[in-house]
């Protein structure tokens, strides 16, 4: 099997360990499965880029959620 060394493959490895999941999806868009509600891994979640507010550097949406 070849290493993926660019990277995505870089990416892929660290979503892996910190999440359980390597955040790839199918490329045309498909679903396979639902994704698991609770952390896999070591516990973090990954969270959606559109979520992600640069201007604080900060996901609103986990933060959100966290103070509830």
């Amino acid at each position: 099997m070849k290493t993926d060394t660019s990277e995505k493959g870089l990416e892929s490895l660290i979503m892996r360990h910190l999440t359980g999941s390597d955040g790839l999806f199918p490329a045309d868009g498909s679903v396979l499965a639902e994704a698991k509600p609770a952390a896999a891994g070591t516990g973090w979640f990954a969270g959606a880029p559109a979520a992600y507010d640069r201007e604080f550097a900060v996901d609103t949406e986990q933060l959100f959620a966290f103070l509830k």
